[in-house]
């Protein structure tokens, strides 16, 4: 449930204080998770997710050749915009070297514009539809993939515009065609 229907700019939006709320945009106006999560109280396996999801990627990425791209991991904030507002944070994002060129010098720290590839990392407090929306929300702005850890199961699932979920599990190998190279086996997301 949005917490205001006021159109909310990126500048006021920065201004919220920092206290444990999640808080995204989505059309301008101002959400706040209403599942309570609060990013301190994330679990062991949720970090440890992140943090192998964050050393594969930057394994890859420090193999490729310059220009190489970058990984954001720890809850990235990024700036979506196609005519209003549109922000979430993300677990671990990746932009290509193109992507990452376009990153201007302003003020706000988060990412500008959508990531190539977002991955997320499910937690006990996560709702079906606001994940849901999230996923939707990257792949229309641009992201190209969307990778969904459930640290439970062990089972990673990816999202990509026009193109059923895939499910990998075990020694399945994630091949992205958007990561040159890149062939990983989903047990090693949860090791």
């Amino acid at each position: 449930m949005p917490a205001t229907k006021t159109i909310i700019t990126l500048d006021e939006f920065l201004a919220l204080p920092d206290d444990g709320v999640e808080r995204w945009v989505k059309d301008g106006i101002l959400y706040e998770s209403q599942s309570g999560a609060d990013m301190s109280r994330r679990s062991r396996e949720h970090c440890n997710a992140m943090g192998r999801v964050a050393q594969i990627l930057n394994n890859w990425n420090d193999e490729q050749s310059p220009p190489r791209g970058k990984v954001y991991p720890g809850d990235a904030g990024v700036v979506l915009k196609n005519g209003e507002l549109v922000t979430y944070g993300i677990d671990v994002a990746w932009l290509d070297a193109a992507r990452l060129a376009q990153q201007s010098d302003e003020a706000t720290t988060m990412i500008n514009g959508a990531p190539n590839l977002a991955v997320e990392i499910l937690s006990p407090s996560n709702l079906h539809g606001e994940l849901t929306d999230k996923i939707r929300a990257l792949l229309e702005y641009g992201t190209q993939e969307v990778w969904v850890l459930d640290t439970y199961w062990k089972v990673v699932d990816v999202y990509k515009t026009g193109s059923p979920k895939e499910c990998y599990q075990n020694d399945r190998r994630l091949q992205s065609p958007i990561l040159t190279g890149f062939s990983v086996p989903a047990a090693k997301f949860f090791d």
